[in-house]
């Protein structure tokens, strides 16, 4: 009797092996296809930042239906190992490969409906990444001309700076020039006032002269005269003299 127990035990034993071996490669078929989709979906959003948001939705929505499927054929075969583990243990074989087959068939259709996903998804991928490479080539061309105008405003700056110092030294001559032509103005206003006092003194002298001549009739007086008018007139040329020397020492 022993021995009959020992030899329907073991192709239970068998089976129940064969279903475990089945039920891992399922499980690690789902631990596969979670890590491919994290994967993917970060290296989709590191290269995608704040470009291709539409791709970007529908590869998450992709990644989230395949986890959903994913977790449920998790779910599924947890529930089968289960219930195999219960079956072993009432030895229930048959209601075990019963169940099997009545879960066997739906995870066969969700994993075909993976795999679809996961082609769709890398078509999505493909095009982001062509998306992206195009993105490069004009961020590589917008950094080649920031490059140049930063150096154009680095030239203009340059031009600005000096320009500015020219200025500052115009301004400078400027006043000084402004100063000497107030000094001028005043020592005009002057050379007005003598040539006006001077003016007047030649007049005054050409009136003397009348009277002089007016009032000496002889040769002597008239001599006497002359020599006073030439005295007058050494006198009157020698302030002219004066004046132009200042004149022409304000000029140079």
């Amino acid at each position: 009797m022993h021995k009959l127990s020992d030899t329907r035990v073991r192709p239970d034993a068998q089976a129940h092996q064969a279903c475990q071996r089945k039920i891992d490669a399922w499980l690690q078929v789902a631990a596969s296809l979670n890590e491919q989709i994290a994967v993917e979906l970060q290296t989709a959003t590191d290269q995608l930042q704040s470009e291709g948001m539409a791709d970007l939705q529908r590869a998450t929505a992709l990644a989230q239906r395949l986890a959903r499927n994913s977790r449920a054929m998790h779910d599924t075969l947890g529930t089968l190992f289960d219930r195999g583990e219960k079956s072993e243990e009432h030895g229930m074989k048959r209601t075990e490969d019963c169940t099997m087959d009545e879960q066997v068939n739906p995870l066969a259709k969700d994993l075909a409906g993976v795999k679809l996903d996961v082609a769709d998804l890398k078509v999505d991928v493909a095009c982001i990444k062509v998306d992206v490479a195009g993105l490069k080539t004009d961020v590589a061309g917008l950094k080649v001309d920031v490059a140049g105008l930063k150096v154009d405003v680095a030239g203009l700056k340059t031009d600005v700076a000096g320009i500015k110092v020219d200025v500052d030294g115009l301004k400078t001559d400027v006043a000084g020039l402004k100063v000497d032509v107030a000094d001028l103005k005043v020592d005009v206003a002057g050379l007005k006032t003598d040539v006006t006092v001077l003016k007047t003194d030649v007049s005054n002298l050409k009136l003397d002269l009348a009277v002089v001549r007016s009032n000496y009739a002889t040769k002597s007086d008239v001599a006497e005269a002359k020599s006073a008018v030439i005295l007058s007139c050494v006198g009157t040329m020698i302030a002219l003299s004066t004046v132009a020397f200042a004149v022409a020492r304000l000029v140079h």
